[in-house]
């Protein structure tokens, strides 16, 4: 295989998972044809494997989303991407970035991590590690935070230190009472 046919392979294969695995995560509104657009020092597909790891510096847009990281795993099993794993960014202090803009069901969500995973069938986020979300105006804080998009449930877990405790900033709705 020629440099230029592994790198349409790669670029191909890259197109194909991205596809699969970011449009679940956008917004209802967006068109499924947005453009991916990656940004990185390095990228490896294992089409075999079902595996691409793209790292330095790594930028992941598609319409409203975007994703910041060191590094970025995505793993597909039967030509369907099942996991996003993005780890730290040397950008934001160590950490892993994720954000994606507001639909009609859903406040806009950022969220920042030490390693931030996203099961795409399932739509759980789950943050490791200096976890931080923010939905809408609500923030929510701890060691290691799990949130499920479609059921709108969060998990909050602290750190091994006593004083680590999860943190939590809830603005009540305008037409909610106290």
């Amino acid at each position: 295989m020629t440099f230029s046919t592994e790198r349409q392979s790669l670029i191909r294969w890259s197109a194909v998972v991205l596809s699969l695995c970011l449009n679940p995560v956008l917004a209802a509104t967006e068109s499924d044809r947005s453009p991916i657009n990656i940004q990185a020092d390095r990228a490896m597909v294992s089409e075999l494997d079902g595996l691409s790891v793209y790292s330095g510096h790594v930028v992941i847009t598609q319409g409203s989303m975007k994703i910041l990281a060191d590094e970025v795993r995505l793993k597909s099993e039967e030509n369907q991407l099942t996991t996003i794993l993005a780890v730290g960014d040397a950008t934001q202090d160590g950490l892993a970035g994720f954000t994606r803009g507001a639909t009609d069901d859903l406040e806009s969500i950022t969220a920042s991590a030490v390693e931030v995973e996203y099961l795409v069938a399932s739509q759980q986020l789950t943050l490791r590690g200096q976890a931080v979300l923010s939905l809408g105006q609500d923030r929510y804080q701890g060691n290691v935070l799990s949130y499920d998009i479609a059921k709108g449930i969060f998990k909050l877990e602290s750190g091994q230190d006593p004083s680590d405790r999860v943190n939590l900033t809830i603005n009540p709705k305008a037409d909610q009472p106290l």
